[in-house]
């Protein structure tokens, strides 16, 4: 079993989406850090982005991957004035 957190920031305009996240993941014995840098395409408030995991110390965890594809969602809760 794994298990993480993660968090993370990123923009979405016109077709560009570009973020930034911060993360752990743990197998209840070994713990790794990362950095993930993301750029991608959006339209219609849905963005579709690839992001490469630089772990920060070693990564003793099997199957964990660095590249990861994403696909969020832009929910508006208040309209800009």
């Amino acid at each position: 079993k794994l298990y993480g957190t993660s968090v993370n920031a990123w923009y979405l305009a016109g077709f560009f989406s570009c973020g930034l996240g911060v993360n752990r993941y743990s197998d209840y014995k070994h713990e790794t850090y990362g950095v993930k840098p993301m750029i991608g395409i959006s339209c219609f408030r849905v963005g579709i982005m690839y992001g490469y995991n630089f772990f920060l110390n070693k990564n003793s965890i099997t199957n964990l991957a660095h590249n990861t594809f994403t696909i969020k969602y832009y929910l508006p809760i208040w309209k800009k004035k």
